[in-house]
């Protein structure tokens, strides 16, 4: 299948681009009466040795989710953003994570490609904010997200690309995790999904 395809793709040049993840680590220690024993849970490797530009990595990534999603939800394919958003699933904490993963990835990546001169960089932040006029309204657009934040959001996806049909609990729980961190280096975000 095509997209699938392009799903490969991607992958093997956001490796090959040397995009840097942070990269969580599981470990639990169990003991035994007389011992005790340290496991390291498997996690999907996200290493990576050469680096690229900010807007490119970005848009890199998007397409990507973007590719995933359309590759499960051939319905959406040739939608909107916001029409996108509305047919994921939101079953659980990890469905939550990962949809609204997408929605700050894809507003940045509209940013991105319609707006540059709105985002700026800077004390390791990504901010943005504008007004965006479309249908006779204009519709309040705003993000302010350390880069560290925003780097958790890239590993969601690429995990998340990874991840084919019915994904373990392990899986579920930490993509769960790293997005409630995520969260937590988000100082303000407005977008048009707020608005429909």
């Amino acid at each position: 299948v095509m997209i699938d395809t392009f799903k490969n793709e991607l992958l093997r040049f956001i490796y090959m681009g040397g995009i840097k993840f942070p990269a969580p680590s599981i470990i639990t220690v169990t003991f035994d009466e007389d011992k005790g024993s340290t496991h390291n849970f498997p996690i999907i490797s996200l290493a990576s040795q050469y680096s690229i530009g900010a807007f490119l990595k970005h848009i890199m990534i998007h397409s990507l989710l973007d590719a995933v999603f359309e590759s499960e939800y051939p319905q959406i394919e040739n939608k909107g953003y916001v029409d996108k958003y509305k047919v994921l699933p939101e079953e659980n904490n990890y469905d939550i994570a990962v949809k609204e993963t997408y929605r700050i990835l894809t507003m940045v990546r509209n940013v991105i490609t319609h707006n540059k001169s709105k985002l700026s960089f800077a004390d390791g932040r990504l901010v943005c904010s504008y007004e965006r006029k479309a249908r006779n309204r204009e519709t309040p657009i705003s993000l302010d997200i350390s880069i560290s934040g925003l780097e958790i959001l890239y590993s969601i996806a690429v995990m998340r690309s990874k991840l084919k049909g019915e994904v373990d609990r392990y899986h579920q729980l930490m993509i769960a995790a790293m997005y409630n961190t995520a969260v937590t280096k988000v100082v303000d975000f407005q977008d048009e999904c707020l608005q429909s």
